[in-house]
């Protein structure tokens, strides 16, 4: 098991003679040595010894933790089934070994070009993030295959707009791609929208019509919040998705179309089709192939933080001011391990709106996020932070009270996180001081109840870098 740092650019480097390397024999010291050199590539063998799932294993870490390098996994035997597992995971090739070294090189240069490669069939598209990246990478495998429907799913804010303008960006100007608000469509009109209408067919139709699937013949339409869509509709777009076909409102005869769908929703449609809400027949038709989208708090750490940074730019490009709007590292902090609930990205980039117009200067601090969110980081009232603390000191013990209060209930290695956030409600501290005690006694009192490395990581839900990292950091 080895990984790979390129030296010099790709052009320079055209056969990966020059490739400089690292290798490791087990999981750990690769994790480490991973960890220290943020390579651009990583080549796993499929059987290498360690965690159940081997390499496999190893790659749905690395992809989980936010790595977007190339991966490339190494076997002896190439069995479909387990290429085709690999490759959902996320690996880019899959070697059988017994290849010399220069072709290993040639090949290891070869998939690093193709990510180096930005896709020219897509429009410049502002996004961020390993989630979106690869749901871009399979939007071309998708539009090539014969599926007739796409169901992209997440919570609000979560990128299935962006996902949409992707799949219209890789599309182009040539292939019709109509979007449709399901939530706004009216039940009396649903099948005029669709299917359009003839001259005089029902009162108020005084012209004829061209729905929406006639319109998107050859090509693609977006249901949007297609959960909205009322038990006429989903009748309605169920036919015409078995069938290929539909009539107009007022026609005489069947028309034949081409269409496929690419639908979102932020809701469950399982819980929809157990409530009754939904038609379970139709959701068999949506979900062809499933796209999901998972919310900000799923997400690793570094992503979400390439997210904060890319809507920092965006509100810089956009903000009439003379200096750059930055964030203090404790703002950033914060805005980075909020759970961001009520609204994903869409939250985030409300959120440095407001901090912006509440900073004096180009500096963002912890007092002008939201009350909400600091107070939810916090756990504490945050009106405003100095004048809620003052006023929350008279009903707090005193710092040597608090810490005699955890030794009597064996708080165990908490006890210096808790006197380090009470000690704070009474004197200056900075935040990012406080949060480091904190850190560090969670991490500690985690390694003392976990026997293995993998439990604690798992258990504190980060990768196993960022644990290794955080030990380094706190000589744990």
């Amino acid at each position: 098991m080895m990984h790979f740092k390129t030296g010099a650019s790709l052009a320079e480097n055209k056969f990966g003679l020059n490739l400089c390397y690292q290798t490791a024999c087990d999981v750990g010291s690769f994790m480490d040595k991973f960890s220290e050199s943020s390579p651009d590539c990583v080549l796993l063998d499929i059987r290498i010894p360690g965690p159940e799932g081997g390499g496999t294993k190893i790659l749905k870490d690395l992809r989980d933790s936010g790595f977007s390098g190339v991966a490339i996994m190494l076997t002896a035997v190439a069995q479909t089934e387990t290429i085709l597992s690999a490759v959902d995971l996320g690996a880019n090739d899959f070697i059988t070994k017994g290849l010399s070294e220069v072709e290993l090189a040639y090949r290891i240069t070869q998939s690093l070009q193709t990510l180096a490669d930005k896709p020219s069939s897509f429009a410049p598209l502002e996004f961020a993030g390993y989630t979106m990246q690869q749901l871009q990478s399979r939007i071309p495998k998708i539009v090539r295959s014969p599926l007739k429907a796409v169901l992209v799913w997440g919570e609000s804010g979560a990128g299935k707009e962006i996902a949409s303008k992707l799949f219209q960006s890789y599309l182009g100007k040539s292939v019709p791609f109509i979007p449709i608000n399901c939530g706004a469509l009216v039940d009396e009109l649903i099948e005029s929208e669709f299917f359009g209408h003839k001259k005089g067919s029902f009162t108020g139709a005084t012209a004829n019509k061209v729905g929406v699937f006639k319109l998107a013949d050859k090509g693609w339409i977006f249901l949007d919040e297609v959960a909205n869509l009322s038990m006429a509709g989903q009748a309605a777009l169920l036919r015409v998705l078995e069938t290929g076909e539909f009539r107009s409102i007022g026609g005489t005869f069947n028309e034949v179309v081409d269409v496929r769908v690419l639908a979102a929703t932020n809701v469950c449609l399982d819980t929809a089709v157990a409530s009754g809400h939904f038609r379970g027949d139709l959701l068999m038709r949506l979900r062809s192939y499933e796209l999901y989208l998972p919310p900000l708090r799923e997400r690793a750490s570094i992503e979400v933080r390439d997210i904060l940074m890319h809507l920092l730019s965006r509100l810089n490009n956009i903000a009439a001011t003379d200096k750059a709007y930055q964030l203090t590292p404790e703002s950033e902090k914060i805005l980075t391990t909020y759970d961001w609930k009520k609204g994903n990205v869409r939250e985030m980039w409300n959120t440095l709106q407001a901090a912006s117009v509440n900073a004096d200067g180009p500096m963002i601090t912890v007092a002008d996020l939201p009350k909400s969110i600091r107070s939810s980081c916090l756990n504490i009232s945050a009106a405003s932070p100095r004048e809620d603390l003052q006023q929350e000191k008279q009903h707090l013990p005193s710092p040597a009270l608090a810490g005699a209060s955890a030794h009597s209930v064996d708080m165990g290695g908490y006890q210096s996180a808790f006197q380090a956030f009470s000690g704070a409600l009474h004197e200056d501290k900075e935040l990012s001081e406080v949060m480091d005690i904190v850190e560090k006694a969670v991490i500690s009192a985690a390694l003392e109840r976990h026997p293995s490395r993998t439990a604690v990581f798992q258990a504190l839900g980060i990768s196993r870098s960022s644990l290794n990292q955080k030990r380094q950091k706190y000589s744990l």
